[in-house]
């Protein structure tokens, strides 16, 4: 199934697949439910991938987002974990490595899970 402007190559199709699938692995290798929406938000339920029950969607691009890496390798070099953007008049955005937006979810999940008390059971 093609998605896009209608003007999306088979190939680039696959490498989009490809890297929604990236991302579910990740998400699972940091301990977080996570799982590829079937058809890739084509079908009744939207976005490309479901981590700990938030939709996100995935956009793989092979050189259009070169200066984002860029800054972030520069402010990652001055000791900084992420990067704040924004266009004129827009909402600020957050540019950080997956690895350690998934680390932040599993620290706030487990914090979650830590204020939950246990429910003892006799034996």
């Amino acid at each position: 199934m093609r998605r896009g402007c209608g003007n999306t190559s088979k190939i680039e199709v696959q490498r989009g697949k490809a890297f929604e699938y990236r991302i579910v692995h990740l998400a699972k290798s940091s301990g977080l439910k996570a799982y590829r929406v079937p058809l890739s938000g084509g079908a009744r339920e939207k976005g490309d991938v479901v981590i700990e029950g938030m939709r996100f969607e995935c956009k793989y691009r092979s050189r259009g987002l070169v200066f984002l890496y860029e800054v972030l390798k520069e402010a990652e070099k001055a000791g900084c974990v992420g990067l704040f953007l924004s266009a004129r008049r827009k909402e600020a955005l957050v540019v950080l490595p997956a690895t350690q937006f998934f680390a932040l979810l599993k620290r706030g999940k487990d914090a979650e899970h830590a204020s939950t008390p246990e429910v003892l059971q006799e034996d």
